[in-house]
């Protein structure tokens, strides 16, 4: 059998980057059956501490849309997605890496090379079931260093097996492939030849809120020449008032 560093270290991707997150969207806001678990917000991980500022996945838009469908097929058989991670700043790779004993680094990508997470291309992800809202079992844990987490491990149990081909087929379907290593880590066509992106969560957040600033300054000046009202003035003299606006607001609305 492939061992599980040697799986790990069998592509390395094209190294382009850039600094603009454009591409990036809420994963979450795709299908209400989508939920996070997101580990690397929490001290539940294999370093024992928060490396992520918030709890938030983003992809780019191209896997976004693809996970939607999933999330609608999976929908129709009782089943939801959980989310464990999606974009990765590449600043996080490189901790993971300082981080993490020599012995063990087997398991990680090193940053030199560029992370597969670092593109938005990449989604780590699992079953539950809607109607209880518990997981589906599979052979390992999420982020298990060892031969269990490997797509083809014939160890476990007959349900676990099963639950896990499932995932992957589902998947597959829409493009997905898993990663040779990790039955929870899928990569959306051509993600190798995506730039890095270098960016953070509340950056990501921060563009998005003014993308949402955008989009009511065009509403509000349409409303106002529809009604005649001073000629379609620019927003910016009447700021204030979309400054009221909080972010949950624009969210909800979105």
């Amino acid at each position: 059998m492939i061992t599980f560093a040697q799986r790990l270290q069998a592509s390395t991707p094209v190294m382009t980057k850039t600094n603009n997150p454009k591409q990036l969207v809420d994963a979450t806001l795709f299908a209400p059956t989508i939920r996070l678990d997101v580990r690397y917000a929490t001290d539940d991980n294999f370093l024992g501490r928060a490396v992520y500022e918030k709890p938030r996945v983003f992809l780019a838009k191209s896997p976004a849309k693809a996970l939607r469908r999933i999330a609608r097929t999976l929908k129709k058989e009782g089943l939801g997605i959980i989310l464990f991670d999606g974009y990765r700043p590449p600043a996080v790779v490189q901790t993971f890496w300082d981080e993490t004993p020599d012995h063990l680094k087997k398991f990680l990508t090193n940053p030199a090379i560029g992370g597969r997470h670092c593109r938005g291309y990449s989604v780590d992800l699992t079953l539950y079931d809607l109607t209880t809202g518990k997981p589906l079992l599979m052979p390992s844990a999420y982020d298990d260093f060892t031969d269990k987490a490997s797509p083809d491990y014939s160890g476990g149990t007959a349900e676990q097996r099963k639950n896990r081909d499932k995932l992957i087929a589902v998947m597959g379907k829409e493009g997905f492939s898993v990663h040779p290593c990790e039955w929870w880590h899928f990569d959306y066509p051509n993600w190798e030849n995506q730039p890095i992106i270098k960016s953070t969560f509340d950056a990501i957040d921060q563009r998005f809120f003014h993308r949402i600033k955008k989009l009511f300054s065009r509403l509000y000046n349409a409303i106002r020449r529809i009604l005649g009202l001073k000629d379609g003035k620019p927003l910016q003299d009447d700021d204030r008032r979309l400054n009221q606006i909080s972010r949950s607001d624009a969210l909800h609305i979105a």
